[in-house]
Parts: structure tokens; C-alpha cells; sequence
């Protein structure tokens, strides 16, 4: 598992398969090559109970900015197949 550390913003051509492209480059076998493991900031839909005077149940529900882990997998295949549009 390769761990990403924050990406640079101020370079706009910090991708992530530049960082795995040596280890992409060397697999002999195809098949899992890579798992990256990073945390970026995310829009999630968050849900909350609200307080109600009558005592009813309300929900709420918000969008919010959340730091989530995302897992990548990089593959390699014997070859690519390309499927007729």
C-alpha cells in the first residue's frame, strides 16, 4: 500500500499515477499493482435529528465538507480491451 501525503495544489500536474508510475512500469504479472490509501476533502450528505416542540420526529439533512480515506487500485492486464460502443 503506497500512502499519499496531502497533494501539492500549487502544482497544477500533481496526479497520482505519476506517483505509482515506476511501480506500474516494473509489474511482470497482471493484476493488482498498486493500492493507494489518501484523504481528500469531500461533499457528504449528512442526516441529524432536529428537536421538536410536539415531539414528533423531524429530520434534517445537510451537505458538508468532510475529510474522507479513499483507496485507488491500479491493475494491469495482459491487454486492453476496448468494447464497441
Amino acid at each position: 500500500m503506497l500512502h499519499l501525503n496531502t497533494p501539492d495544489r500549487s502544482r497544477w500536474d500533481d496526479r497520482k499515477v505519476d506517483h505509482v508510475r515506476e511501480y506500474i512500469d516494473h509489474a511482470s504479472q497482471p493484476g493488482v499493482v498498486v493500492i493507494v490509501v489518501a484523504q481528500e476533502v469531500q461533499k457528504v450528505f449528512m442526516g441529524y435529528t432536529r428537536r421538536c416542540k410536539t415531539g414528533s420526529p423531524q429530520f434534517g439533512f445537510d451537505k458538508a465538507d468532510r475529510r474522507v480515506t479513499v483507496y485507488y487500485f491500479y491493475c494491469a492486464a495482459r491487454r486492453l480491451v476496448v468494447s464497441p460502443a
